[in-house]
């Protein structure tokens, strides 16, 4: 990575508040993030690492990738080392959306959301993650 990541505290703060007034994490918890390498996740991962630190409950959280092999030049290492810098386990998978799109009639952006949300979930199930969690709900 280029930069060292950074979560501006005015976000986390807001982040805090809102953890904290809807009681959104229990001792125990597991999550799963999502990780795009879009702002959103990269975002998410960031903030939830920042609070997971100084949490006064203990909870575990992990990140998966699904390369959808539409070019070569998938982040991978980028996305591993970004976990990595805030000691988290990445997940990933290759899903050849593209082929299985060509199979099929409906929109590349469907098949490509449909074939995603199978693989998130699938990894989930395999590995004890539970809940996975995306920033966008395709």
């Amino acid at each position: 990575m280029s930069r060292t990541p950074f979560v501006p505290a005015e976000l986390l703060s807001k982040l805090w508040r809102a953890v904290i007034e809807f009681d959104m994490l229990q001792a125990g918890d597991r999550i799963l993030i999502g990780l795009s390498g879009g702002k959103d996740s990269m975002f998410l991962t960031a903030a939830l690492a920042e609070i997971q630190k100084y949490a006064p409950v203990p909870f575990d959280l992990a990140c998966y990738t699904v390369d959808a092999m539409f070019s070569p030049a998938f982040p991978k290492a980028e996305l591993e080392a970004f976990c990595g810098y805030y000691g988290l386990k990445h997940y990933s998978e290759k899903v050849d959306v593209n082929s299985a799109w060509q199979n099929k009639g409906n929109t590349p952006c469907f098949t490509c959301a449909y074939f995603r949300r199978a693989a998130t979930n699938r990894t989930a199930l395999e590995t004890k993650w539970p809940w996975p969690t995306t920033t966008m709900m395709p």
